[in-house]
């Protein structure tokens, strides 16, 4: 090339800077998409690699039935290609954490393996700290306590070795790549993040899992570390086999030991305890025996108290006839004796009286001495019989005291046994049977009122005794003055008597006569005397033999009592001893029968492919490379069209320079070269800036919006210079290519044709101008510019399919954002209806149900118990891990509404399921197929596939309660509670109201999850904006081109325009009129075109557990359509001034 040519060269881009800019900034663009859309999938897989790498992530986990022991850690560890290897226990708990309870995951911490990333604080140092998730709490729970809750089972709880654990810093783990920590069967089946705990923090016995690492030479998901792992697992899997079936082996040749030692043992014991039993008979029967020996005497005892009571009764009635008591009775004839006594000796002294008045008549002489006589005689008598009847009356008094005491002595002694007998019938009562022990009591409380009774006559006898002692004391005084009275008056009486010999003798008849009816009388006070004192003695014998009645009584009760307790003891020891000997003889006949059934254990080896982030960051990646497959394609497609249309446009224009050039003796590949280099230089430069700022800007957004997603740290840079050359050679095919073409039909006309201008399109009638009617009503600018867009038919297509072209990559982004801002809303307003979801700790019964129902009726629309839990479908080769909902309530249809393509899908019956699409697609499932679903290891059924349903967030199988029962052990238990709200109700304040009823273990709000969901939707929010951005900034390079190039061509035409006395409104009218038709038209075309493609995209994007749904809405056409026509004015009013800068003179100057 020369240097005119060169120099020419720089003028034509230094004079059309537009079109070069354009050809730079369209080519740039598509660069940057595809290097930067090319580049993310190995800057992301880089990033994962250095990660795996640094923290070990294992490349096997194997899981035993019978678990790991230190002894197989060691043989696996032996194997060839082992690099480490080390157990591991993991355990789901549930923790009440900020007034909810959630599920986590504890795993204990390994060397050398699943290493953790600290991101905060320090490491564990002993069992009883632990290293928390990083991405469920902040560094202000450093210090604090996670405390393994109340609510876990036994199992979980021996789990641990303590039940608090301090945490001590914060932690990234290789096991949770994604940010989505998975399934647990607990709570409501989130695991909402993990704990890492050291070694002796954990109680076990056996390790649950086993983890091993092999070479990391190969590069991550290649078919050569798949083809590796496939041999290297084999050879674990036999060392790990053979180690866990020695112990297998050496468990089985225990357990027959033990169940040998303990069928010994039983026969040992029952022989011992049917001696002992037999034994504990024979001291019943005797004290049977006894009893009845007891029972027959009392019986004879009680009838003599009968006679002996019949015949004091009878005594009683003849002292007292209406006699009260037996004391009182008593009491009364005593008081009749005294009287009686009283009333003898005072008739004797009256007696006494009219002989001594008879006889001082007769002798009045001796009248004095007679008085003296008499007084002293009748003292005298008196003195004695009174001395007589005080010392009887002491006598009598003293054996009262005596029999008194005695008996209080006796009843005190019957309130002791009685009191006693109480305390043991309470003590016993318990064990009674209720009839009895009322029986016991009331016999109990009717000698309580005997002895009462007794206590008060007691009482009133001893009151009578004092009285009658403090009487006879004063009697006694008296007697003793009167005694030594009588023996002064004796003295001068002895020196008279002589004196009253003569007289004497009558006297002396007359107290002979006296004393006659004195000893009469006597007499017979001294026998009713005596028949008072043989009824005393008759009552203190009745006494006597009543408390010996009532000890016997007690004694029988006793031996009742004791004898009862000693039959029950004996009952419920040989009852409890043939329970004993059955349960034991059903746990050896049990340990024989589970030994027998004992298969030998099963391992499974898994891969890393079970890690559902390991793997659905693959597959997310892919994500971003199969777009690299469609949208660079794309653009680069309208960067050629552009390309050709700018050139073309430009070869058009130069035509007569070109065939200056070709006059002057330049050659054709010094022409061709020019243009080459005009189009070449630009697209090579775009080619530069594109490959590098795309190579950069869209790994580091994409980066970053699966920040969102994936827990991996880091970002490596990558730029691939094969990508660089591909870039470069699809940037020159587009510019260079096209210019090529272009020119090489131009150059093959002589230069004299060249320097001419081209004939003008011929025109034609359009349609629309065979509509006569509408024709002649179009203005005339307006008839011009339609016969122009139709004349020039290839600018009207190259148009056409640029507008349309960018609008169909404006429509897939809105498209891409309307499937994916919309999955919560697809899930939870159209499928899963429900609001709440309330966990219960124990299975939930109608009765609970109706309960809660009952209790908030006012808010809730519908409700439907089921089973929430998460298990695995596998069908083929290929497992998926999924919720299972399981249900048995008819309801569950008003809270899923499970449906496919508009049409209502049944639930399934007994032994059916239902999947969900994606689901289904994943593991390459149809309807009618036979899908194995497991809950764990060991816990699994064959069902069928009933049909398949829509859903768009998460993977679901639906069944019946009948068919999670075939497959879990444990059977149907539904702990979870969905509910619906109604229009007026306050999802939030229903959670709160059900916090606080009985049972409730934890409640969750579907706005929360929505919210979740959102967020993580996101991060593919960030592709489409680039998607949007991109496109939107391809548009506008492309009308503006377009634009600048058709108003380029037409400058003669717009000249002339203006020279007949158009204004600048109307010129530019006329000119852009045209644009927006075919702005118009592009966009009618481009829109259909947008459908197709956002439905391509969508297929292409696939995640596992995500399914998007092909919608575009309304408001986006709308939005499309308003970006273009935007950018179309935005072009039409920069177009507009360089218009009004058009030389008409220059313009319309003849190039002949």
């Amino acid at each position: 090339m020369t240097k005119a040519l060169r120099k020419n060269t720089r003028r034509s881009i230094s004079g059309s800077l537009g079109r070069y800019i354009a050809i730079l900034l369209i080519i740039m663009l598509g660069v940057a998409f595809l290097t930067g859309l090319r580049d993310t999938r190995p800057i992301m897989s880089a990033t994962e690699t250095a990660y795996i790498k640094n923290t070990k992530l294992y490349d096997l986990r194997l899981i035993s039935t019978i678990g790991f022991d230190a002894d197989d850690v060691a043989a696996v560890q032996k194997a060839d290609g082992v690099v480490a290897a080390a157990g591991s226990v993991n355990a789901d708990f549930i923790w009440q954490h900020d007034s909810k309870e959630r599920v986590y995951r504890a795993h204990m911490l390994t060397d050398n393996i699943n290493e953790p990333v600290l991101t905060a604080g320090r490491m564990p140092e002993n069992g009883s700290e632990c290293l928390i998730d990083s991405s469920r709490f902040s560094e202000d729970m450093i210090g604090q306590t996670i405390e393994i809750s109340d609510s876990n089972d036994e199992d979980t709880k021996k789990s641990f070795k303590y039940s608090t654990y301090t945490v001590v810093g914060l932690a990234d783990s290789p096991l949770y790549i994604h940010t989505l920590r998975g399934t647990t069967s607990l709570g409501d089946g989130t695991l909402q993040g993990f704990v890492l705990i050291p070694e002796d923090g954990f109680d076990f016995e056996y390790y649950t899992e086993l983890y091993v690492t092999c070479t990391d030479e190969f590069p991550l998901y290649s078919d050569d570390y798949d083809d590796y792992i496939d041999t290297f697992s084999d050879t674990v899997e036999a060392a790990a086999t053979a180690s866990v079936n020695a112990r297998f082996d050496r468990l089985t040749s225990d357990g027959k030991a033990e169940i040998s030692d303990a069928e010994n043992e039983l026969n040992d014991k029952k022989a011992e305890a049917e001696t002992e039993l037999d034994d504990a008979k024979a001291q019943l029967d005797d004290a049977k025996e006894t009893i009845t020996s007891g029972e027959a005497k009392l019986f004879d005892a009680k009838k003599q108290l009968d006679d002996a009571k019949a015949q004091l009764d009878a005594g009683a009635e003849q002292i007292q006839p209406d006699f009260t008591s037996w004391g009182s009775a008593l009491q009364s004839g005593f008081d009749a004796y005294y009287s009686g006594k009283q009333q003898l000796e005072d008739a004797l002294a009256e007696s006494q009286a009219q002989i001594d008045a008879g006889y001082a008549q007769l002798q009045e002489n001796e009248k004095l001495y007679t008085e003296k006589y008499a007084e002293f005689t009748s003292g005298k008598e008196q003195y004695e019989a009174g001395l007589t009847a005080a010392k009887d009356a002491r006598t009598q008094i003293d054996a009262a005291r005596a029999d008194l005491n005695e008996k209080k002595a006796q009843l005190t002694a019957g309130f002791a046994a009685l009191d006693e007998a109480q305390a043991q019938l309470d003590a016993v009562k318990d064990t009674l049977d209720p009839a009895e022990a009322e029986a016991q009591q009331t016999a109990l409380d009717m000698q309580r009122a005997a002895l009462n009774q007794n206590q008060t006559q007691l009482d009133d006898a001893e009151a009578v005794l004092n009285e009658q002692d403090a009487a006879l004391t004063a009697q006694e005084a008296q007697l003793t003055e009167t005694g030594e009275q009588l023996d002064e008056a004796e003295t001068a009486l002895s020196q008279m008597r002589t004196l009253l010999d003569v007289g004497q003798n009558d006297y002396t008849d007359g107290i002979a006569q006296l004393e006659y009816q004195r000893k009469t009388q006597t007499a017979k006070l001294d026998e009713a005397y005596a028949s008072l004192i043989t009824f005393q003695n008759g009552i203190k014998e009745y006494n006597e033999g009543l408390a010996s009645y009532n000890d016997g009584v007690k004694e029988l009760a006793d031996g009742k009592a004791e004898y009862e307790d000693g039959l029950k003891d004996y009952e419920d020891g040989k009852k409890e001893f043939d329970e004993q000997i059955s349960d034991a003889k059903q746990k050896i006949a049990d340990a024989k029968q589970e030994l027998a059934d004992l298969k030998k254990p099963e391992l499974y080896v898994l891969t890393r492919d079970t890690n559902a982030g390991y793997v659905s960051f693959e597959s997310d990646s892919t994500i971003v490379e199969k777009l690299s497959g469609v949208f660079p394609i794309f653009f680069f497609l309208i960067a050629a069209l552009v390309c050709s249309t700018t050139m073309t446009r430009m070869i058009d224009d130069e035509r007569t320079q070109i065939g200056t050039l070709r006059a002057l003796g330049y050659s054709r590949g010094s022409i061709l070269a020019k243009y080459l280099l005009y189009s070449g230089s630009a697209a090579a430069l775009g080619c530069v800036i594109g490959y590098f700022a795309g190579g950069y800007v869209f790994p580091f957004v994409i980066w970053t919006a699966y920040g969102m997603l994936y827990r991996i740290p880091g970002f490596v840079l990558l730029y691939d210079p094969v990508l660089f050359v591909i870039a470069l050679a699809a940037s020159l095919l587009c510019s260079a290519g096209t210019t090529y073409l272009a020119l090489r039909i131009e150059m093959q006309n002589m230069p004299a044709n060249l320097i001419r201008p081209k004939t003008p399109a011929v025109g034609k009638r359009i349609f629309l101008e065979r509509i006569t009617p509408l024709w002649k009503r179009l203005k005339f600018l307006h008839k011009v510019s339609l016969r122009n867009i139709f004349r020039f038919k290839k600018r009207m297509i190259m148009m056409i399919l640029g507008i349309a072209g960018c609008t169909a990559l404006v429509l897939t982004g809105f498209g891409i954002h309307d499937s994916v801002a919309n999955i919560a809303n697809f899930q939870f307003d159209d499928i899963q209806k429900y609001d709440v979801s309330a966990q219960f700790s124990d299975t939930l019964t109608e009765d609970k149900i109706n309960e809660v129902e009952s209790d908030h009726k006012s808010e809730l629309d519908a409700a439907t118990a089921v089973q929430m839990t998460s298990g695995d479908v596998t069908g083929g080769s290929i497992t998926k891990s999924a919720y299972i909902v399981a249900s048995d309530d008819p309801a569950i249809t008003d809270i899923f509404d499970l449906h496919i393509d508009g049409e209502t899908v049944p639930y399934p019956g007994k032994g059916e399921v239902l999947l969900t699409e994606k689901l289904a697609e994943l593991t390459d499932i149809k309807t009618g197929d036979t899908v194995t679903v497991s809950v764990s290891d060991t816990e699994k059924a064959e069902l069928k596939v009933a049909g398949l349903v829509e859903n768009y967030v998460q993977n679901y199988l639906y069944m019946t309660g009948e068919t999670y029962a075939m497959i879990a052990d444990k059977g149907y238990e539904p702990k979870t509670l969905l509910l619906r709200v109604n229009d007026s109700a306050d999802e939030y304040a229903l959670s709160a109201a059900l916090s606080k009823t009985d049972g409730v273990s934890s409640v969750s709000v579907v706005t929360d999850t929505r919210n979740m969901i959102d967020q993580m939707m996101q991060s593919l929010n960030y592709v489409v904006a680039l998607v949007l951005i991109s496109a939107g900034a391809l548009a506008f390079i492309v009308l503006f081109n377009l634009g600048n190039i058709n108003l380029t061509e037409r400058v003669r035409e717009i000249a002339t325009i203006k020279v007949l006395g158009f204004h600048s409104r109307e010129t530019g009218a006329y000119v852009f009129r045209e644009n927006i038709i075919l702005s118009m038209m592009g966009i009618v075309v481009g829109l259909p075109l947008g459908v197709l493609l956002h439905t391509f995209v969508l297929m292409q994007i696939r995640v596992d557990m995500v399914s998007f749904k092909a919608v575009i809405a309304p408001v986006s056409f709308l939005l499309t359509v308003v970006m273009v026509v935007l950018f179309t004015v935005i072009t039409d009013l920069v177009m507009r001034k360089k218009i009004t800068k058009i030389d008409m003179a220059e313009s319309l100057k003849s190039i002949e």
